[in-house]
């Protein structure tokens, strides 16, 4: 719990501080583009490397995903 607050709440003023940065020297719409398509890239490399990521987890741990019930 000590480190999910860390990451998530500990760290907001510096992304803010960051983000502020960046807004006053490309302006806040260049920069809010710019956090949309990092976001969107997370988005997409994440769901290409969801399938191997299933497969490795299924490899560990058998009974974690059964199968649908029809």
């Amino acid at each position: 719990m000590g480190l999910f607050s860390m990451l998530f709440v500990g760290l907001t003023p510096f992304g803010s501080l960051l983000a502020g940065v960046a807004a006053s020297r490309f302006g806040a719409p260049r920069t809010l583009a710019a956090g949309g398509a990092a976001v969107l890239a997370a988005s997409l490399a994440f769901h290409v490397a969801l399938p191997r990521l299933r497969k490795i987890v299924l490899a560990e741990h058998p009974t974690m995903f059964p199968p649908a019930a029809s």
